[in-house]
């Protein structure tokens, strides 16, 4: 199956993390949304995340092992709907961390998200949005 998906995580503490070639950025304490792509297989990307990164290929990969994995968002299409899905997460008062997972998606700022306080009824906000969640997997 075709589609995106969206992984939700805390973070516990402020930390400053290397994130590859972006090099070091310091994150805020609470709660981050990841919006990733996968046009090949969405259960063999999201199952890595949840299974555990042997190795780090994408900025997410460094980043989610600092984290706790709160559940992830599948969802079916056989477009790109990526950059629909960061605006959809900006528009939920995300704050985006600039430059992160996006370096091949110019039309939004990040593909990561910050929330001071956990966004609530997040899953529901998708849905409602029109798009097919096919899956809501807990980490």
């Amino acid at each position: 199956m075709k589609g995106a998906y969206l992984i939700f995580m805390k973070l516990m503490e402020n930390k400053e993390i290397e994130i590859g070639k972006l090099g070091k950025i310091k994150f805020k304490k609470g709660y981050y949304i990841y919006v990733g792509s996968a046009m090949n297989s969405i259960k063999s990307r999201t199952g890595r995340y949840i299974r555990g990164i042997r190795k780090k290929k994408w900025h997410i990969d460094y980043f989610i092992e600092h984290t706790s994995l709160l559940y992830i968002i599948e969802i079916a299409s056989d477009k790109r709907i990526e950059a629909a899905l960061s605006n959809l997460i900006e528009s939920f008062e995300g704050i985006p961390i600039k430059g992160f997972g996006n370096t091949d998606l110019r039309e939004v700022p990040s593909n990561l998200y910050y929330f001071k306080k956990k966004p609530e009824d997040l899953v529901e906000n998708v849905r409602n949005s029109g798009y097919n969640v096919t899956a809501v997997v807990v980490g």
